[in-house]
């Protein structure tokens, strides 16, 4: 890129004296010249080439473009979580309790072995498929509780 003008370039301070404002004159010129190479429009350098390439705009980043390694530590928010992106192995051990699950969010399939308690059956909840033949003895009846039919 040239510099500005000419005269930026060439100027002959010869036996003059150069004053502090001569000096700041030129600095701005310096100046403009370097943001103008640096620009949004002409790009910048990125390696010691010749070829100028523009400045990389965050909506020209292709989807895999940005490595894990380089995000920063606690940059990512939940909002930026993909739905499933988080699973067993990220959830830390013993971290969920009853208040993060969803009502009726447990299917009988993964309840574990012995874990409902009587207290937790209602009343009339046990029905006659789920009491196990020769299991009901004398004295498991109240008196008077069987009917003569």
């Amino acid at each position: 890129m040239a510099y500005p003008s000419d005269l930026a370039r060439t100027k002959n301070w010869g036996t003059e004296v150069l004053t502090d404002a001569d000096l700041e004159g030129q600095l701005d010129l310096i100046i403009t010249w370097l943001m103008a190479a640096m620009n949004e429009t002409t790009g910048h350098k990125h390696d010691a080439t010749e070829n100028e390439a523009p400045k990389i705009l965050v909506g020209g980043l292709a989807n895999d473009a940005v490595e894990t390694a380089i995000i920063k530590n606690l940059n990512v928010t939940t909002a930026k979580l993909a739905a499933d992106a988080v699973d067993g192995t990220k959830i830390a051990d013993d971290s969920v309790d009853s208040e993060h699950l969803a009502a009726g969010g447990i299917d009988p399939e993964h309840l574990a072995a012995l874990c409902v308690e009587t207290a937790k059956i209602a009343a009339d909840a046990v029905t006659g498929a789920k009491i196990a033949d020769d299991t009901i003895d004398s004295e498991h009846y109240a008196a008077g509780s069987i009917d003569a039919e």
